[in-house]
């Protein structure tokens, strides 16, 4: 029982990042450490290491987190994708306007878009409408039910944008100068089995 307990390790991180990331990767890990039993706890709130039981966290920003170790996982690097049918709305080639015409899916950050359209040249078009999501998983699933268009980090998308379930019209990426980052409290490194998972 005390050697279990001591291979269980928790990981905090958002759900998107754990759909999008984490789980397509998870197979290759439980191959490589069938010793290991890796818990997911998937939620927006940011948990502490201390009180709610966390063993590494993901978290988006800077890096910094006093006491912890961290590493870059992948930057902030924003494109604009769709289904195929909607891109079709777009034109051909597609034009930038004819976002203006579609609907716009935002997630808790409605101010990305702002930033990506003006980053391209498009900072006319109105932003403050079409819905508005708690997350970007909720925007995603809206945006593969062909609802509008969604910015999403181009990293968490290239299995789809690869099979040619959603496209990228557009060529234009915002990077908001933020990163997805591993961060571990020092005194868990102690632990064999966390520094097997961070490897």
């Amino acid at each position: 029982m005390q050697e279990t307990q001591k291979n269980t390790i928790t990981l905090a991180c958002t759900t998107g990042f754990a759909t999008h990331w984490l789980l397509p990767r998870l197979a290759d890990f439980e191959r490589a450490c069938p010793d290991i039993d890796l818990r997911i706890s998937a939620t927006s709130r940011i948990q502490s290491f201390a009180t709610d039981g966390i063993d590494l966290a993901v978290r988006h920003g800077n890096g910094f987190c006093e006491g912890c170790v961290s590493e870059k996982l992948i930057d902030d690097d924003y494109i604009a994708v769709c289904i195929p049918a909607v891109a079709q709305q777009l034109g051909e080639p597609p034009a930038l306007a004819a976002l203006g015409r579609v609907t716009l899916l935002h997630d808790m950050h409605r101010e990305d878009w702002k930033s990506w359209l003006d980053e391209a040249g498009a900072g006319h078009i109105d932003t403050r409408k079409g819905p508005l999501y708690s997350d970007g998983s909720g925007a995603w699933l809206a945006m593969l039910a062909g609802m509008g268009v969604a910015l999403m980090r181009r990293r968490f998308v290239q299995a789809n944008l690869a099979s040619g379930e959603v496209v990228a019209p557009f060529p234009n990426t915002l990077n908001t100068g933020h990163a997805y980052w591993l961060i571990t409290p020092h005194e868990a490194l102690l632990r064999p089995a966390v520094v097997k998972v961070r490897a």
